[in-house]
């Protein structure tokens, strides 16, 4: 399970991330108990703009990944509970279709 644990935590050997450079990350969860729920939902909102029901946009730092990890880790059950981080490459292609949800940030970037 070690390249599950490497991919959760970003790493990834052939890209090496400045501390201060902004990632996007798509931060999804299937949380069982209501209060755990909002919970979650509260601490991702302070990061990021929600884009589904229980899936969040986040531009972060490194700092800001492992800062809101190490909060949701801590608010959820993980006997129960599922909770996943996807960092999308720079070179990413992000298509979108339909209401869109713009990212609160002072960075430019664009969904075609």
């Amino acid at each position: 399970m070690n390249w599950w644990k490497h991919i959760c935590n970003g790493i990834d050997d052939n890209e090496e991330i400045q501390p201060t450079t902004k990632q996007l990350y798509l931060v999804v969860y299937d949380i069982v108990d209501n209060k755990r729920r909002y919970r979650v939902h509260k601490c991702l909102k302070s990061y990021g703009s929600r884009i589904q029901r229980s899936a969040f946009e986040c531009m972060l730092t490194e700092t800001q990944y492992k800062e809101v990890i190490k909060k949701l880790t801590r608010l959820i059950d993980k006997r129960a509970d599922l909770l996943r981080a996807y960092r999308v490459p720079t070179n990413g292609l992000i298509q979108s279709w339909g209401n869109n949800v713009r990212l609160d940030d002072d960075e430019a970037f664009w969904i075609v």
